[in-house]
């Protein structure tokens, strides 16, 4: 019996990773420019995240592809863009800094070592199948712990936008902090902070 020609689809053999099997040279164009725009938002997120999570902003700029790259190889989706998060970036931040005090080797050492641990926990628990375990937690939870994170967040930035020094302590604390200082605010910082958002 004579073997039949398989047939030519344009789908890509070539590439290393399981995820993309199947994919068609002709996409490339397109997630040219997709992959540029990721690029354009992740690198500023990366920046500002990592200034969140305590580090120095170029070390934001080291842990991104890595994120990107390990996805890709082993992720399920050719659409999800994986990257940052102010919610991992503040834990990181509120974690660390509750055990280090002002010695930024030793905060930057204990910052790659949780991400190193949360990863390893996570890849861990994929492989185990446990991500129905999310089903358990209820909607006014995540929604109040979103919520308190975004402003949480947002009054740890408030003093940058001012100009002023950063309070300490939760958020009430912080929000008082920033109230008392607004007599101190640098009159040029303040204007550009609401022009730019």
């Amino acid at each position: 019996m004579p073997r039949k020609r398989a047939a030519r689809t344009g789908a890509a053999t070539w590439l290393p990773f399981a995820s993309l099997r199947g994919y068609q040279r002709s996409w490339l164009a397109r997630d040219l420019v997709a992959g540029l725009t990721v690029w354009a938002v992740l690198v500023p997120e990366a920046l500002a995240y990592a200034s969140i999570a305590g580090v120095s902003p170029e070390v934001g700029l080291y842990a991104a592809p890595s994120a990107l790259i390990f996805y890709a190889a082993f992720g399920s989706s050719r659409h999800l863009v994986v990257g940052p998060m102010s919610a991992t970036a503040t834990l990181s931040a509120a974690a660390v800094g509750s055990v280090v005090a002002g010695n930024a080797g030793t905060y930057a050492a204990l910052t790659a070592t949780l991400a190193i641990t949360a990863g390893a926990l996570a890849l861990i628990a994929g492989l185990a199948r446990l991500g129905f375990v999310a089903n358990f937690i209820s909607e006014p939870v995540l929604k109040g712990f979103i919520i308190g994170l975004a402003m949480t967040i947002m009054i740890g930035q408030v003093p940058k936008l001012l100009g002023v020094e950063k309070g300490s302590g939760d958020f009430f604390a912080q929000l008082w902090h920033v109230v008392t200082e607004l007599g101190n605010a640098r009159t040029g910082a303040a204007p550009l902070a609401v022009v730019a958002l």
